[in-house]
């Protein structure tokens, strides 16, 4: 090869060198709301009562002081008698342990989480269905009480779970779900096609004898009772849940008007933390390390099933392109997202037993 040539070809790496080194940019990582599936809401109050706010059989708030929940993104908002989210104003006598400046929420979902930033997004690395309870007052703390239930495990690694509070204070419930929330079992669990449903918990023996001596556990292994007067429902209803010990964190702000549900809840695995609705905002395309999808989610996809496969709506639901469409369904107007049964391929997805199983 020539000098020149030389020189040229030298210049022709440099520059290449340089353009591969402007075009990296450091990863940062953000929440996004939009994936956990729900909205704030500010509760009504009115002067002199309590204010209850219910969706069907679960009682979302008991509150008289200034407050936000978070609400299903689907849900209406009526008065008493309305099939969503009923708001009634009661009478502090007819709640005589209702503590005057105080409240109380509830919140239910199950979160389905990537465990490595070098994710394939089959969203059934851990599959947890999470409900916490939330009571405070003005100028008091706040008192967390959490019931987990293993639904799913698709990842080889050992993987801690827990929830950052609106402080920015974390909390590890468990620093090994496989252990405390899968009964100690090896292997995948309810990711894999052709593979029999298996509860996470079917019995408080599941426990292995060894951990119960190694380690204080902070929670207690409850399963529903099932007897022969209750519903066929009832009856097939095999799994337990961890009910954890009460975890009371940093005081409230005298602002009011406070997100009680304010959570941010994550995985722990290899030194790292991926938190629902976390993503890399300098990646094209980047999808979320976890996201919140309803309770009496059924589907979820198979083992190494990208969710696009499993859910042909998802990227559309990402970039705003699909339009929400409704349907009708016990006499009722509902809206259909990307993760209805209507839109789901079920062929590329594991079905959930999960008879009896929201009921806890």
């Amino acid at each position: 090869m020539k000098p020149r040539s030389l020189l040229v070809a030298a210049i022709s790496m440099a520059l290449f060198a340089s353009c591969e080194r402007s075009l990296y940019v450091e990863p940062e990582y953000v929440i996004d709301s939009k994936y956990l599936m729900q909205k704030d809401y500010e509760v009504p109050l009115q002067t002199g009562k309590v204010t209850v706010v219910t969706m069907g059989e679960d009682t979302l708030a008991v509150t008289d002081m200034a407050l936000t929940i978070q609400v299903p993104s689907d849900v209406t908002v009526t008065r008493a008698g309305g099939n969503d989210l009923d708001v009634s104003y009661v009478d502090y006598t007819a709640l005589p342990q209702f503590t005057t400046g105080s409240y109380i929420t509830a919140s239910v979902g199950t979160y389905l989480f990537e465990d490595s930033r070098d994710a394939d997004y089959d969203y059934n690395d851990a599959i947890l269905h999470v409900k916490h309870l939330v009571s405070g007052s003005t100028n008091g703390k706040r008192n967390f009480q959490f019931k987990v239930r293993g639904v799913a495990l698709g990842s080889s690694k050992q993987i801690g779970f827990g929830f950052t509070d609106n402080s920015g204070v974390d909390y590890d419930l468990t620093d090994n779900i496989r252990r405390d929330l899968f009964g100690g079992r090896g292997g995948f669990i309810n990711t894999e096609e052709g593979k029999p449903f298996i509860a996470g918990i079917a019995s408080s023996e599941d426990l292995d004898e060894k951990y119960v001596d190694a380690y204080p556990f902070p929670y207690t292994i409850v399963h529903k009772r099932k007897e022969k007067t209750q519903t066929a429902e009832d009856l097939r209803m095999t799994t337990g849940y961890l009910l954890y010990d009460l975890i009371t964190t940093a005081n409230l702000s005298s602002g009011g008007g406070e997100n009680s549900q304010a959570l941010k809840f994550y995985i722990k695995t290899e030194g790292e933390k991926f938190y629902v609705g976390e993503y890399n905002k300098n990646l094209e395309d980047a999808l979320p390390y976890g996201i919140r999808v309803p309770e009496t989610q059924n589907y979820y996809p198979l083992e190494k099933v990208n969710i696009h496969l499993a859910f042909p709506e998802f990227y559309k639901w990402i970039k705003n392109e699909s339009f929400l469409e409704t349907t009708i369904r016990s006499g009722k107007e509902v809206i259909i997202f990307w993760n209805d049964v209507l839109k789901t391929s079920k062929e590329n997805c594991f079905a959930l037993d999960s008879s009896g199983m929201w009921r806890f």
